[in-house]
């Protein structure tokens, strides 16, 4: 269902409207306030929802940063892209094509100032993140023992602010924060913004997180939250810039994460899994004409290029977008899979996302059916209680699969593993 109501609509945008992309690492959408949490988390990004429209069920290509980075910028799948983990696990950097280009790529050929500023080393340049940049300020790549180095917001935010005090209009502007990632510890006048009480208890009980894990639970979650008010309080200032400048009101800002974090849910404390706690991402855009709303239908990250190209009149080449514009086209299913760290064709580790219904592939295990209206926090398997749907969306999936796959232009593909080669026959894909 879509609710929208529209302020001063026009069909035609006066003048190139600028593009401010805010994405925070491993944000869950059920921990700002516009998606319903109970703590103040997140005031600045709490008033963007209603100056914008709200996506409440959008969902994560992958529960990795820069691979689902990476569909975000590209409009395409996991399976097409071929980054199915971060640099360091999978020795594959983003390599664009004819086909598969970056939005700054396509921005700044069409003369957009183009500027990147990540604060973890997942999105550093070798990473390949930075194509189309004309600016590009990240960490260095992880260390020889995998070690990370990870920019505080508020460094990263003195150099944003720098950048817009002279940037020219129309421009393209990336702004990564790495808050809240683990391990979780927020500047020391957050440390004590938020303490365990009844309702984060009650919270705890909802997601069904065993009662052992509970105070490690609500111990992590009060740092985690504190995190979020800190990295809202830095898109305060940037917002603030932008306004000083007369440039918000000119330009299109899109906000989301690039997936969300476990926090003991499924038993499971960080990502990298497809369990909503992981793939349940906010998504919120707000437009130059002053259109707001929320938006209830399913909504993918690949979606976020094509809709802005139609609505905001953005210049990109939407031919080889995997997406679709969400104001126009009804998504049924969202694909989403887990991180692989190996090189292969894909990994098994598949799950579908509707409204109503939530079916995970498990290679190696038994695959998962929730009735997500009765059950969004997925503890209760009801496949042999629906067969048929089952059916479907195993279908769907492998269908998704095959479909992107075979588009991809890497070589990331030497060998299928011989399970997918059994899915794929018994779903009548190959001989």
């Amino acid at each position: 269902m879509l609710v929208l109501l529209t302020l001063g609509l026009s069909c035609s945008q006066p003048e190139p409207t600028s593009f401010v992309l805010i994405t925070i690492d491993t944000l869950r959408a059920d921990h700002l306030g516009a998606y319903g949490y109970f703590r103040p988390t997140s005031p600045t990004i709490d008033q963007l929802a209603k100056e914008g429209v709200v996506f409440e069920n959008a969902i994560a290509p992958i529960a990795t940063t820069l691979p689902s980075h990476t569909s975000l910028m590209t409009s395409t799948y996991p399976v097409r892209h071929g980054i199915l983990s971060n640099l360091q696990f999978y020795d594959q950097p983003v390599v664009t094509t004819s086909e598969i280009r970056t939005v700054a790529q396509m921005l700044r050929a069409k003369g957009y100032a183009t500027a990147a500023f990540t604060s973890s080393s997942p999105l550093c340049e070798i990473s390949g993140i930075n194509a189309g940049f004309e600016v590009f300020h990240g960490p260095p790549p992880y260390e020889a023992d995998q070690s990370r180095i990870d920019v505080p917001a508020e460094i990263t935010t003195d150099l944003v602010l720098g950048w817009l005090s002279q940037a020219s209009h129309p421009f393209f502007l990336w702004v990564h924060l790495f808050d809240p990632h683990h391990p979780y510890k927020p500047p020391a006048s957050f440390q004590s913004l938020f303490t365990t009480d009844t309702a984060l208890d009650g919270v705890l009980r909802e997601r069904h997180v065993a009662p052992r894990f509970r105070p490690k639970a609500a111990k992590i979650i009060n740092q985690y939250d504190g995190e979020i008010r800190y990295a809202d309080s830095q898109i305060a200032r940037i917002f603030e810039a932008l306004k000083a400048r007369d440039l918000y009101e000119r330009s299109v800002v899109v906000f989301t994460a690039d997936h969300g974090e476990g926090l003991y849910e499924n038993g499971i404390i960080q990502h990298g899994w497809i369990y909503n706690a992981q793939i349940r991402i906010p998504l919120i855009m707000r437009f130059p004409d002053g259109r707001r709303g929320r938006v209830t239908q399913i909504a993918s990250l690949i979606d976020v290029l094509p809709t802005l190209a139609e609505e905001a009149g953005l210049p990109l080449d939407t031919k080889y977008f995997d997406g679709v514009n969400l104001f126009r086209e009804k998504r049924e299913f969202a694909l989403s899979q887990r991180e692989h760290r190996k090189p292969a064709w894909v990994d098994l580790n598949l799950a579908l996302t509707s409204l109503d219904w939530k079916y995970q592939l498990f290679e190696g295990g038994e695959d998962l059916l929730v009735d997500i209206r009765k059950d969004p926090h997925e503890t209760r398997n009801v496949l042999d209680e629906y067969p048929m749907m089952a059916d479907r969306m195993r279908r769907e999936i492998m269908a998704l699969v095959v479909e992107n796959g075979a588009r991809s232009p890497l070589v990331v593909r030497d060998s299928i593993p011989p399970i997918v080669i059994e899915q794929l026959r018994s779903l009548g894909y190959v001989d």
